[in-house]
């Protein structure tokens, strides 16, 4: 299991302390020492999370002492053109006791500073917002969000890169999306970019499709399923040495099963494998197959006879395999 640790150099809306985070961040990134799974910066933390059998705490804070505590490229600046048609700004307005206008070149008038990225892909935390504008959070937030909505929450402002639940007060819409997977470059804006926003009118763009990482047709096609699950995900490893762009880790959400059920059969620790959640699905193998299950919560059966749970079985072709709810838990991990 990994370990974690936080270093903090300010409070509040610190440049200096964010550009130390930044700096170190971008150090460890450009050459990850072996054993470093995230380097993400924030505010003025940076968050550092490692496998303690690779490479020690003692050691990693040795490493960061040697090196560089200030980024050596200069500030670019990104204007980005809103168009000012938020569902919150009028609400803004009257809370602020400002007129429309007023509070649209309120929001434009600072030289915003990107602090980090973070929470979906891309989201750019900038600040510092102008005071009157420094409205908190909503009591209630909303479950959906459209995507490129620009909205400001105390001293921030951000940008929705794609749909997605938020309390912040919404004041318009970014007619450049600062996230696309599909783009060579997938970010608009980096920690540490300079952005000025500029009222415009125009058509924003579409939402950012997914980028499909999967192949029409399996290449190796083991499983047919017969009858689905609730819940049931191929999951690897993870993805790690992320964080600082606001991707999300995903990987299995029992790591220690999905690391003995892969063992079982003889594959590297992070290969993908099945997930399954709750009641599990009905599959029958098209191949020979070794196979293992690991976790808690169901029984497994091949054609009606029970496999012991913590070992691996032959999975012949065209055997049904069927998992039952038993006991505590509710997921587990089946290999191939």
């Amino acid at each position: 299991m990994g370990e974690s640790l936080y270093l903090r150099f300010g409070e509040g809306l610190s440049e200096e302390a964010n550009r130390r985070a930044l700096a170190l961040a971008k150090a460890l990134l450009q050459s990850p020492p072996e054993g470093l799974r995230e380097a993400v910066p924030a505010y003025g933390t940076l968050y550092l999370e490692f496998d303690p059998k690779k490479i020690s705490r003692a050691r990693l804070l040795r490493l960061l002492h040697g090196l560089p505590q200030e980024g050596g490229e200069g500030e670019r600046v990104v204007e980005i053109p809103v168009r000012y048609d938020g569902e919150d700004l009028l609400e803004v307005a009257q809370r602020t006791g400002l007129a429309v206008e007023a509070v649209k070149a309120l929001h434009q008038k600072p030289l915003y500073r990107v602090y980090a990225l973070g929470f979906t892909p891309g989201f750019p935390f900038m600040a510092p917002v102008e005071p009157p504008l420094r409205l908190p959070r909503k009591a209630h937030p909303r479950p959906r969000v459209p995507a490129h909505s620009v909205a400001v929450a105390g001293p921030q402002t951000g940008i929705y890169p794609l749909p997605s639940p938020g309390g912040w007060n919404l004041l318009g819409t970014s007619l450049v999306a600062v996230y696309d997977p599909h783009r060579q470059e997938p970010f608009l804006l980096r920690p540490g970019d300079r952005v000025r926003f500029l009222e415009a009118e125009g058509t924003p763009p579409p939402e950012p499709p997914p980028l499909d990482l999967l192949p029409e047709a399996p290449r190796l096609p083991a499983l047919r399923v017969e009858e689905p699950g609730l819940l049931d995900l191929v999951v690897d490893g993870g993805r790690f040495l992320a964080g600082h762009l606001g991707l999300a880790r995903s990987g299995p959400l029992d790591p220690y099963s999905a690391r003995v059920a892969n063992r079982l059969v003889g594959n590297p620790e992070g290969a993908p494998l099945l997930e399954i959640a709750y009641k599990g699905p009905v599959l029958t193998a098209l191949r020979p197959l070794v196979a293992a299950f690991a976790g808690y919560g169901l029984a497994v059966f091949l054609e009606g006879e029970e496999i012991p749970p913590g070992r691996s079985f032959l999975w012949r072709e065209g055997r049904t395999l069927r998992f039952r709810p038993q006991g505590r838990g509710v997921r587990g991990y089946l290999a191939v």
